[in-house]
């Protein structure tokens, strides 16, 4: 109460800001029952709870070592999870008016190079790197600037504008943005002090003034209009961004937003968002009629003031030092906002280049601490905002170098702060709902439309997305999609005209980029989509018959034309296709679709139990064979065909059935069912319709009779093939022919009815070639047709794909681990391409419980089991990185466990190009689960106490030469992701030479992988490894056992330079465990002296 109604004399009051600062903590310290409520002081509470110690990075300022960081030649991430918007400071050119007052050609440079460091270690001056002394004038600067921004994920500047009563400066970078074609989105923010000579806004020695007032509010609307109808320009939804630095100087800020508001929609621009700045005030925006603030460090942010733990200042320094590292710490909690509020952050603060000798800077940043920082604000945003156009984070700045807050790359770090720029992007990026449009032609109960709604099912529950559908016709599983996701009804009609326009623009605007069309006949969409930017991944299922029977020309030419990827279920469908519609270079994909369906009662029952099941509901003698037909029973599906072979079949065999699940057309029923009469075998064939539930009749039929004349590649036959059901089809008649090498189909030439029931014949009568054909077609569907992995290859096609991770379980004698272990897997957050289960030969129940458990815990599970023991485990890693298929691969050992959170969290690492692997910290637990110790920093702290508590990432080189040539600071291969080509090219080099060793195999290939690359690491805990008693690197140990070690140590030492300390800890470390396993003797007290391990050279190294 007392702390609102100060509010308003408190902004009259004549202070800068570290004055202003010093006031407040004052009154906090001295009134605190005034201020419980206000914002600043609960901060002011944190940090005294903090201490006024700065603990800052943890060394000296002058200890640091900074290594500049290189150019990143990649292109532009893409999904961003948020727009990043720059300050941009203009004043780098020089104007009359500045030359008037600071002399002829200043500029911002002229402070710049003015700065001097305060004490050791302090960053002065901030030199330039790669874009040097630059002059806003010259056009190539600002190309450069936007080519940089837009490589490391930023996706505007918001310009700072300098108006005073109708007189602008620093216009000319402004105009000149305006006048050229660089495409990069932009804004403004008015900053509407007054100018003085002390930079800091105060009212006395005045240059500018402004002269707010009722005709200046107009004048200043009117001014900026012409950027505001810029299609460059930000907009929340429909409406320009507008900033304003300092609100609380106009009059009455609520009357001027009023004017703005009803000048813009006066004249065409419609409504305005405005947001402040909360450099003096933390206030509410509707108390100005804004609509939203913007956090604006380091100002108004009640940081630590660590001046006097700095020692050798300058004795005439007289400015204040503060802790940055406040402000990552700070974003890990952030406080709650009942306001629309925009997170800001900065790359550093200090500017004692602009007031020397008193100036104020912030001590403790880091482009770690400010990745950090920063990744913290993009994932606080994409929760609180729903609608995307609002996830906005600001950046304080983009070129601020008298202030020491800038991105562009300077002398000391480089590209550092660009490149965390970019990877807090990429880090945020897996923990923010992605968005995605999926086009349905209808709604009818058929294939294509089953497969549009499993499609929209699993990207929702599986991989998080936010599902939008378009649906082009009506039809009964309109319910059904709309349980799933966000359905718009539009009529094929008018989806390529002024309807199909507006609905694809208001989507594109929401803040979807891509969209799957589902089948050809829903091209007529892909005209609107293209205009609107959206990337297209069109499904063509269709041939040539159908194509020409539904009339679909036009659709296929909307596709070949506006589709960024189309994508066959077969070459037959695509050879069809390109009858119709040209296709460009690299434009198609082949990729079956996958099996969308999994039989349930396969896995719950046996398979004497489900036919036993599937013959008491049709009546039927319990040896009766049964013979499967399933879909709309046309001639395109070819009932006719298959009442025909059925009938070729009773004439020899009274025992068999045959059975069709699903409509029927009624012209070919009127035709069939004479023949079936006059034959008397209505008691034979059997049609009961349309069904929800099919799995019995799969899993309890014989053989299944693909009769189509044309089909693409139906997922009934891989709904038999699931169920060791093997297929009988006709040559030529669609993709499915493409299986037929497996055996698990059989194909029959032309349209032969005769040889098609001879064919069923030979399975029937050779039921162990039936079944071996059954279980092959069963092993093709786990190996090459899981719908997971189908989703991820289809979405790798989009912007911003999902990372395609193969886990590869290595299994020997794990039995009663393995649920857990599985389940941990399949919890993770991050979904996973594949799972390959590899048991070495175990003597336990593994076996029994991989072939019977896991395909109901995990379908498309492939499961692969050796009658004998491999005898190394990394004959097993190669033998699962061989059969992956994903982009990346985690060899999740079978006895330990995993977070839910550890592959997202693994997955950070790989936003560095160069990373070739990833790892967390461990846990370490005992074989009943309990926590023996909750990290393994003990074990490494004889190499560093300190580099295994916060994320890095380094080059190999480094890592060996730091860490690696000492011990195998990777304690467990199960906290570790890996690149797979780069892995499974090392395994195939050098597995005999892996294999050798019995405890430090995973070191020496750890060793040769990062010769290829960079390495990444977390700090947190989210693996663990479980550590039993009898473990070999635990027990037993001896002489051997440490050769492996001391030669391991010398392959380092003799292959890369070290340095004498690490040369030394190896040396420590090989003596430690010499005498901690009792290997030391009086004869031999030093490693080194014992003959047997041959190492009495190597001391000397």
């Amino acid at each position: 109460m007392v702390a609102d109604l100060l509010r308003p004399l408190w902004r009259l009051l004549p202070l800068d800001i570290p004055a202003r600062q010093r006031i407040q903590r004052a009154m906090f310290r001295t009134l605190p029952f005034l201020f419980k409520s206000h914002p600043g002081f609960q901060l002011y509470q944190q940090a005294r709870q903090r201490g006024d110690l700065w603990r800052g990075t943890g060394i000296l300022p002058e200890e640091r070592v900074v290594e500049p960081v290189a150019y990143l030649d990649a292109e532009p991430p893409g999904l961003l999870p948020a727009r990043l918007i720059a300050f941009y400071l203009p004043q780098f050119h020089p104007i009359p008016e500045n030359d008037a007052w600071w002399g002829r050609g200043f500029t911002e440079w002229t402070n710049v190079v003015r700065g001097r460091p305060q004490f050791p270690g302090h960053y002065q001056p901030h030199l330039p790197g790669e874009l040097g002394f630059y002059d806003l004038r010259l056009p190539e600067v600002m190309e450069r600037q936007i080519e940089l921004a837009k490589r490391y994920g930023l996706s505007g500047f918001a310009f700072y504008y300098y108006w005073f009563n109708g007189k602008r400066l620093l216009e000319r970078p402004l105009e000149d943005y305006l006048s050229r074609p660089l495409d990069f989105p932009f804004c403004l923010c008015w900053a509407n002090e007054s100018w003085s000579r002390r930079w800091d806004g105060r009212e006395n020695e005045i240059l500018m003034a402004q002269a707010h007032s009722p005709e200046d509010d107009i004048a200043f609307i009117a001014a900026v209009a012409k950027y505001l109808r810029d299609p460059r320009y930000i907009r929340i939804g429909q409406r320009p961004l507008l900033l304003v630095y300092r609100p609380t100087l106009l009059p009455n800020p609520a009357e001027t937003a009023a004017r703005w508001r009803r000048w813009c929609q006066d004249n065409g621009i419609g409504d305005i968002y405005l947001a402040y700045t909360q450099s003096f005030e933390s206030t509410s925006p509707t108390d100005y009629g804004f609509d939203a603030a913007i956090e604006f460090p380091p100002n108004n942010s009640h940081p630590v003031d660590i001046t006097n733990q700095i020692e050798n200042r300058d004795p005439a320094f007289k400015g204040r030092i503060y802790d940055w590292t406040v402000y990552p710490e700070r974003s890990r909690h952030y406080m709650p906002c009942d306001y629309p509020l925009f997170r800001g952050v900065n790359p550093g603060w200090d500017n004692e280049a602009r007031r020397r000798g008193s100036g104020t800077l912030f001590l403790g940043s880091t482009p770690a601490g400010y990745r950090e920082w920063l990744e913290n604000a993009i994932e606080d945003t994409a929760d609180r905002f729903s609608d995307p156009s609002e996830r906005l984070v600001f950046i304080n700045a983009w070129n601020e170098w008298a202030e020491g807050a800038h991105l562009e790359p300077d002398q000391r770090h480089g590209y550092a702060y660009l490149q965390a720029t970019r990877d807090a992007l990429l880090r945020s990026r897996t923990k923010v709902r992605r968005e995605i449009l999926l086009v349905a032609h209808d709604a009818h109960p058929h294939g294509a439309q089953y497969l549009a709604l499993r499609m929209a099912q699993r990207l929702h529950e599986d991989f998080g997305y936010q599902v939008t559908m378009v649906v082009l016709g009506p039809g009964s599983l309109l319910p059904d999609y709309a349980a799933v996701a966000d359905v718009h009804r539009l009529d094929a009609d008018t989806a390529d005209r002024a309807p199909g326009h507006r609905l694809a623009k208001r989507l594109r605007e929401r803040g979807i980029e891509d969209a799957i069309v589902n089948s050809t006949a829903s091209g007529r969409f892909t005209p609107s989509l293209r205009a609107a930017g959206f990337r297209i991944i069109a499904l063509v299922h269709e041939l040539p018959e159908l194509i020409r029977s539904l009339d679909l020309r036009v659709h296929a030419h909307h596709i070949a034309t506006d589709a960024d990827v189309v994508v066959f279920p077969a070459r037959i469908v695509r050879d069809g296709f390109i009858r119709f519609a040209s296709l460009r270079d690299a434009q198609s994909r082949i990729r079956p679709q996958g099996l969308y369906k999994q039989n349930r009662l396969a896995a719950r029952l046996t398979s004497k139990q489900i036919r036993t099941q599937l013959r008491q509901q049709l009546g039927l003698p319990l040896s009766a064979r049964i013979v499967l037909g399933v879909g709309y029973g046309d001639r395109r599906k070819g009932f006719d065909l298959f009442a025909l072979i059925g009938l070729a079949i009773y004439a020899s065999r009274s025992d068999t059935y045959f059975v069709w699940v699903g409509g029927i057309d009624s012209g070919m029923r009127t035709m069939v069912e004479p023949l079936i009469d006059q034959a008397n075998a209505q008691p034979h064939f059997l049609f009961p319709g349309h069904l929800p539930e099919t799995d019995a009749f799969y899993a309890g039929a014989d053989v299944y009779a693909m009769t189509s004349r044309e089909d693409p590649f139906p997922s009934v036959v891989l709904e038999a093939l699931a169920v060791a059901v093997p297929v009988v089809a006709f040559e030529d008649a669609g993709g499915f022919a493409d299986l037929a090498p497996s055996g698990a189909v059989r194909l029959v030439p032309g349209l032969t009815v005769d040889a098609f029931a001879q064919t069923i014949t030979e399975f029937l009568d050779h039921e162990d070639a039936r079944r071996a054909a059954g279980m092959r077609g069963r092993e093709l569907i786990v190996r090459d047709f899981g719908f997971q992995r189908y989703l991820f290859d289809l979405l790798a096609e989009t912007r911003a794909p999902s990372p395609r991770i193969s886990v590869v379980v290595p299994n020997f004698n794990y039995c009663r681990y393995l649920p857990a272990r599985i389940k941990s897997i399949l919890h993770q957050t991050l979904p996973i391409y594949e799972l390959i289960v590899l048991d070495d030969g175990s003597t336990d129940d593994s076996r029994h419980w991989l072939e019977t458990e896991l395909p109901r815990l995990a379908p498309e599970a492939q499961i692969i089991l050796n009658a004998d023991n491999s005898g190394s485990p990394f004959v097993q890693w190669l033998a699962g990185l061989e059969r992956a298929r994903g982009d990346y691969v985690w060899i999740a050992e079978a006895d330990d466990l995993a977070a839910p959170s550890f592959l997202e969290e693994a997955m950070r690492g790989f936003a560095t190009p160069d990373v070739v692997m990833s790892f967390t910290q461990s846990r370490q637990i005992d074989p009943t689960g309990e926590v023996l110790c909750g990290d393994y920093l003990d074990y490494v702290a004889d190499l560093s106490r300190e580099q295994w508590r916060r994320p890095y990432t380094r080059s190999g080189h480094e890592e060996i030469a730091q860490a690696l040539a000492v011990k195998n600071s990777i304690p467990n291969v199960s906290a570790v992701v890996f690149r797979r080509q780069a892995f499974l090219s090392v395994l195939r080099s050098n597995l005999e030479r892996i294999r050798r060793y019995r405890i430090a195999g995973d070191w020496v290939a750890y060793l040769e992988l990062l010769r290829e690359g960079s390495i990444a690491f977390s700090p947190l805990a989210l693996n663990d490894h479980r550590r039993h008693p009898r473990s070999l690197t635990l027990s037993n140990f001896n002489l051997m056992q440490l050769r492996e070690i001391v030669e391991v140590q010398r392959q380092v030492a003799t292959s890369i330079d070290l340095d004498a300390d690490i040369r030394a800890k190896a040396d420590a470390y090989a003596q430690s465990l010499y005498e901690s396993f009792g290997l030391a003797s009086k004869e031999a007290p030093r490693f080194t002296d014992c003959e047997e391990l041959g190492v009495a050279q190597a001391s000397s190294r």
